[in-house]
């Protein structure tokens, strides 16, 4: 080893030492600090049992299927869009297979039976895209949406109009 080499390990080795010194005395002053914090390290990934009886963690009020709906911080209870009350709806509404007005196996939607939008399954019901529209939008039971059509929409129909 050349001489260079051996001072430099050497201060290497005699610092090391001083900073090993220096952390113990340190450990030995806040070692109940040191440990409590161990202890909550721990206790984050402990787990408890949430009042519907599935696992959660102890720091946590509920379990993450009970978080995913009524006790989440975010719910909004009754005060909610069209769209995420149909989503909320999905869920929990079992889908058929086959459409109880034309009792034929197609594609299914949710529609709204009051036009109320309430927080309500009952007041949901499935059916085919065709059944759905002869039922709540056309005729005497038809209900119009908030604009209408766009302005820009309307220009392009009269444009096609003319030609």
């Amino acid at each position: 080893m050349t001489y260079k080499k051996q001072k430099r390990r050497e201060f290497y080795l005699n610092n090391k030492e001083k900073e090993n010194k220096r952390n113990n005395e340190w450990y030995k002053k806040n070692k109940e600090s040191v440990l409590a914090k161990q202890k909550i390290r721990i206790s984050k990934f402990a787990y408890d049992k949430c009042e519907c009886g599935a696992k959660k963690k102890i720091k946590s009020k509920h379990c993450v299927s009970c978080m995913l709906f009524e006790y989440h911080p975010m719910w909004k209870k009754d005060n909610v869009s069209p769209s995420a009350l149909h989503i909320w709806i999905k869920y929990r509404k079992p889908k058929p297979k086959v459409c109880p007005i034309c009792k034929k196996e197609k594609r299914m939607c949710l529609a709204n039976i009051s036009q109320k939008y309430k927080r309500d399954i009952n007041d949901y019901e499935w059916l085919c895209y065709k059944c759905h529209f002869e039922k709540y939008h056309s005729g005497s039971n038809s209900y119009s949406w908030k604009g209408g059509h766009s302005d820009k929409y309307k220009r392009k129909m009269k444009i096609m109009e003319t030609v």
